[in-house]
Formats: structure tokens, sequence, C-alpha cells
């Protein structure tokens, strides 16, 4: 805060004029600074409130990316199990064939290991694309939560400066009311 010297008068001490006119000069500053201050305040607080939509548009759609996929899965999944149970009475009917004929046993047992073989490579193949992508998006979502937290870890720290900066006003403040011999208000 400027110190300022303040001009004589013969009689009662300082230039009553000057005097109100620094008062009211440094009151106007401190007003004009508290005025700055809360339309930072404010607008961090909107920037806060409009990454937490953002995260959370974010996540939602996450959420849902990954309830579409799931649902995706369910179906090839559902369809390969009918797949499957159309597949069984196939091998069934072979073993019954196979106590008929000795050939068409062989033929059926092979051509029924062949099939199993398949669906269980079928199987495995999806299983394995099904974890692949759960790792993929337990990745993004990591990924995302690390940025996340890194955003609201600067909003924290310009957040846990403002009050700093507002006692700093109310020490001037409380320097200036000193400075004129008035009665301290904090």
């Amino acid at each position: 805060m400027e110190m300022k010297n303040f001009r004589s008068v013969a009689f009662g001490g300082f230039d009553k004029e000057e005097v109100i006119q620094y008062v009211q000069k440094t009151a106007q500053e401190s007003a004009d600074t508290q005025e700055a201050l809360r339309k930072e305040n404010s607008a961090l607080r909107e920037e806060n409130e409009s990454l937490k939509k953002q995260i959370e548009v974010s996540l939602r759609e996450q959420a849902e990316t990954a309830r579409r996929e799931g649902a995706e899965l369910r179906e090839k999944i559902r369809v390969l199990t009918a797949e499957l149970e159309e597949l069984r009475p196939q091998a069934l009917s072979y073993q019954e064939v196979r106590a008929q004929v000795g050939d068409i046993e062989c033929q059926a047992r092979r051509r029924a290991g062949e099939l199993e073989t398949a669906t269980t490579s079928r199987l495995n193949a999806l299983v394995g694309d099904i974890q692949k992508q759960y790792q993929d998006l337990a990745g993004a979502f990591d990924v995302t939560a690390a940025q996340v937290s890194a955003e609201l870890r600067k909003i924290e720290v310009s957040l846990s400066q403002l009050p700093r900066a507002m006692d700093q006003a109310g020490k001037e403040l409380s320097e200036l009311v000193s400075a004129t011999g008035g009665e301290k208000k904090v």
C-alpha cells in the first residue's frame, strides 16, 4: 500500500480534504480489488461446475458404450449358445447311428469332435475378445480418471489460493484503517 504524506495546515493538523480524498481513493481501490476477487471466485466456481458436468457426461457416455458393448457380447454368446444347442442333437443322432453301423459311428465321432473343437475354439476366441475389450475399456477408464483427477487438482489449487488473496486484501484494509486512525473493523 502506498504511503501518503499529508500537508500540514496552520490549525488542526492535516488538510482534511486531502485526507478524505486519500481515504476515499484507497477505499475505492479496496472495493475494486474485492470485486475483482469476487468475479474471479465466481468464474472459478463456474469453471469447476462445468468440469464436473463434463466429467459426468463423459462417464455416462463411457457407461453407455460399455452397456452397448456388453449387450452385443451377450447377443453373440446367446447366438453361439443356441448354435451349440443346435449341434448337440446332431451329436446324439450320430451316437444312435453308431449303435447300428460301425462306419457311420466313426464318421459321426469325427464330425462331432470337429464341431465341438470349432465351437470351443470360437467360444475361446470370443472369451479372449471379451477380455481384451474389457481390458481396453478399463485402461480407457483409468486414463480418463487420471485426467479428471488432474483437472480437479488444478481447480483445488486455484481455489486454495483464493483465501490468501482475500486475507491480503483484508490485511491491507486493516492497515489503511489503522493508518487513518480509524477504528479497526475486520
